[in-house]
């Protein structure tokens, strides 16, 4: 399994920068609908892979810095749960709930 996130890991950035270089190195630069697009793309990403990343602190053969590390990331969002009305906090966890 650890081979298996390793390779994907890499993969990953490699993608990432083999995309970054390609969009610095058009000649027509992509405009503001782009960017919001790959922002608002990213931050569902980001709510949506607290869901696996739950599921990953659950199992008995993660490490324990999983949980310290999962804590840290999904920071932004634990506190946005405690700012914003109840219904966002309920959704996240009935999500949550799919992953155990």
């Amino acid at each position: 399994m650890a081979i298996a996130l390793g390779i994907f890991g890499v993969a990953c950035t490699a993608f990432c920068v083999w995309l970054t270089v390609r969009i610095i190195n058009r000649r027509k630069k992509p405009g503001v609908a782009f960017w919001v697009t790959v922002g608002l793309v990213g931050l569902v990403l980001y709510v949506l892979s607290m869901g696996p990343a739950t599921w990953l602190v659950n199992q008995d053969w993660s490490p324990e810095w999983t949980v310290d590390a999962v804590e840290l990331i999904y920071c932004p969002i634990f506190l946005t749960c405690r700012c914003l009305p109840q219904t966002f906090g309920e959704v996240l966890l009935r999500y949550n709930m799919l992953w155990y």
